[in-house]
């Protein structure tokens, strides 16, 4: 884990030029996607929901970037509960369902569509 990343994320805050900032150096320094990705699928991790801010972002403008993580993506984003982090997590699952570019296969589109039903029907805002 790269410390001073974490650092950086763990700074930010929920106002876009915080996030646009961390989005920014992400796209700039690609190789910290993975520690990003990593950050805000350990829902454990008490920054995870500002990673997911930021690969909201980062996701909105370069969706292909996903694809080496895609499976893990999908594998985790069923045991999100802070709707802190749901939103950014299904905005990105818009974007892939969306995308024209980006073909899902029936058991990915599937995680997709069932997670997103479930967050639904949560007794939730």
């Amino acid at each position: 884990m790269n410390l001073a990343f974490y650092k950086r994320i763990e700074d930010s805050t929920a106002h876009r030029l915080n996030r646009e900032f961390i989005r920014d150096y992400v796209l700039q320094n690609p190789e910290k996607l993975q520690y990003l990705i990593e950050i805000a699928l350990h829902e454990k991790d008490k920054i995870h929901i500002k990673a997911c801010w930021a690969l909201e972002l980062i996701f909105e403008i370069k969706l292909e970037l996903i694809l080496p993580f895609l499976d893990d993506f999908l594998a985790k984003i069923g045991q999100f509960k802070d709707d802190s982090a749901i939103r950014p997590i299904s905005k990105i699952c818009m974007f892939l369902s969306k995308s024209k570019t980006i073909q899902l296969s029936e058991n990915q589109e599937t995680k997709i569509i069932e997670t997103c039903l479930d967050w639904l029907i949560q007794d939730k805002k």
